[in-house]
């Protein structure tokens, strides 16, 4: 019934990147092409960093139609009266996402491969013997005497053979001198380009892989750049009008504006600049697609070797609870050898910019985690590698765990926090204090999908945690000391709560109220939960 619905609507091109296949098979396409017409028209050289199913790789395909001069693909949009249509150029399309990269000779091979493969597609001759970096140089120079046209050259994921190595740091760095020679290259062959696009996740030093490409414009955080890739909130109503409109319809939603909130509280909050906000597109056109909220960029793959640096080098307090504030130099410390856990949370998406300020003439940014499809998805992968647990298992105990609180079920309640307990490393008990338990069961609840608020003033002290949900606020206060017990330690946390008063804020909110204590001892837990009457 609700695909029927769709049927007189542009489809959804989830599983395509392709500008042309979009285009030519009427998919919906949101018009990106003034921020290409200022990109063209105020520089020549450029890099944009995003994190994976962003829209890069269709940004990519979008120039190369655009440079190959396809006109009846533009018709309609921005850029379609504006770009002189009578002047091609030669386009070098490069994806290295499709390379081999076990070992530095696989990548070597691959490379020169791809180069004769896109030789031969232009019936281009080149010679017999040479390196893959001469054999690139000759295929550009070539290409635009034979054109007479400069070239554009247009490189997707630039950095994929470099992360796809990241558990293997030798191989990693081989390989980054690989394709640090690669780019590198393009610097003795400048006169004959037009163009140069390059794409990545990662953002490298210049000195350390563009060291060759001494102009390069690094737009990552440029504000004119910002919104180039996922969909801005005025996009979003104007393009999925229809899209909104029949499934409120369908699911009995009260109205667009509310399921445009939830919309917002799931995929949108994403920004390079902290003023312009954008929806992952992936999980925008995905949740239309499928029907339902869910995960689904997290899920589309969540890079292995990010959860084990979180495990290395995380304090789920200070990196991921609480707005991070960092300098500029955050973003490009992707050191492959003493990997900042920081930039690498930023560069992969877990992280973004919520706030930047000038401060002592250059700018310091707040970052923190973009939505609740981030938040949610994150802290149960981290649960699940704590405990050793499947993510299955962990979001069956999460749902429990939801219901339990509303049923005021304290005795399920303290069993499976006591079960997630007891899977944690002991190494990670030693020298626990308050602060370690309290961002442990923080960390629980955020996989829980509560909106959480830590460490809230009040006129009488300062609560934990306050837990809210579209039913209720629960009120959490957390107690560990290795010399009191567990029932003193419940005891003074409820009547924390209840002698301050911590409720009175939220009695006019129209919701319950339930008191929520947690005592921690002896590498042990217990709970308490109470309801307001």
């Amino acid at each position: 019934m609700f695909k029927e619905n769709f049927k007189n609507l542009k489809k959804l091109g989830v599983d395509t990147q392709s500008f042309e296949i979009l285009r030519r098979y009427d998919y919906l396409y949101i018009d990106k092409t003034e921020n290409i017409w200022n990109l063209i028209n105020n520089g020549r050289i450029y890099f944009l960093s995003r994190p994976r199913r962003f829209g890069k790789s269709l940004l990519v395909s979008t120039l190369k139609e655009l440079f190959k001069g396809n006109k009846e693909l533009f018709k309609g949009l921005y850029i379609y009266d504006k770009w002189n249509w009578n002047k091609t150029y030669p386009v070098i399309q490069l994806s290295m996402s499709e390379l081999t990269s076990e070992t530095p000779d696989e990548l070597k091979e691959d490379i020169l491969v791809m180069i004769e493969n896109i030789a031969e597609e232009k019936d281009i001759g080149l010679s017999e013997k040479g390196s893959y970096l001469i054999k690139f140089g000759q295929l550009i120079r070539t290409l635009s005497k034979i054109s007479g046209s400069n070239v554009v050259i247009l490189i997707d994921e630039y950095d994929k053979p470099i992360t796809d190595n990241i558990n293997n740091i030798d191989l990693a760095i081989n390989i980054r001198k690989i394709l640090q020679k690669f780019y590198g290259a393009l610097k003795d062959v400048d006169e004959y380009i037009e163009f140069v696009f390059i794409t990545g996740v990662s953002k490298f030093s210049k000195t350390s892989i563009f060291s060759g490409l001494n102009n390069l414009n690094d737009i990552s955080l440029s504000n004119d750049y910002s919104t180039i890739c996922g969909y801005t909130k005025d996009e979003f109503k104007r393009y999925f009008k229809d899209y909104l409109e029949i499934y409120c319809k369908n699911h009995g939603e009260e109205s667009v504006e509310s399921l445009i909130e939830a919309v917002d509280d799931w995929y949108d909050g994403y920004s390079w600049d902290g003023k312009n906000f954008v929806y992952n597109p992936y999980s925008i056109l995905n949740l239309f697609t499928e029907n339902i909220f869910d995960n689904y960029w997290f899920e589309s793959g969540t890079p292995t070797f990010l959860l084990k640096l979180i495990e290395e080098k995380g304090n789920i307090e200070e990196d991921l609870l609480k707005p991070q504030v960092v300098n500029s130099s955050a973003f490009s410390s992707f050191k492959l050898k003493n990997l900042n856990l920081t930039s690498v949370l930023m560069q992969t998406g877990y992280l973004t910019i919520k706030k930047r300020k000038e401060f002592d003439r250059t700018y310091e940014y707040t970052l923190d985690i973009p939505n609740n499809e981030v938040k949610e998805s994150l802290f149960t992968h981290i649960l699940s590698m704590y405990t050793k647990r499947d993510d299955d298992e962990i979001i069956a105990i999460k749902h429990k765990m939801v219901r339990q609180i509303i049923n005021l079920d304290n005795v399920g309640f303290n069993n499976n926090l006591s079960e997630l307990l007891v899977e944690i490393p002991n190494l990670l008990h030693q020298n626990a204090d308050d602060s370690y338990y309290h961002s442990i069961f923080i960390a629980w609840l955020s996989a829980l999908r509560f909106r959480i608020d830590s460490e809230v003033l009040t006129n009488d002290g300062r609560i934990d945690s306050v837990l809210e949900t579209e039913h209720f606020i629960a009120i959490c206060e957390i107690k560990h000391d290795e010399n009191l017990s567990h029932n003193i330690l419940i005891k003074e946390a409820l009547d924390q709560i209840k002698d301050k008063e911590y409720y009175m804020k939220y009695l006019k909110r129209d919701k319950r109220i339930i008191f929520l204590a947690i005592a921690f001892h002896d590498k042990k837990v217990k709970t308490a939960i109470e309801e307001l009457h």
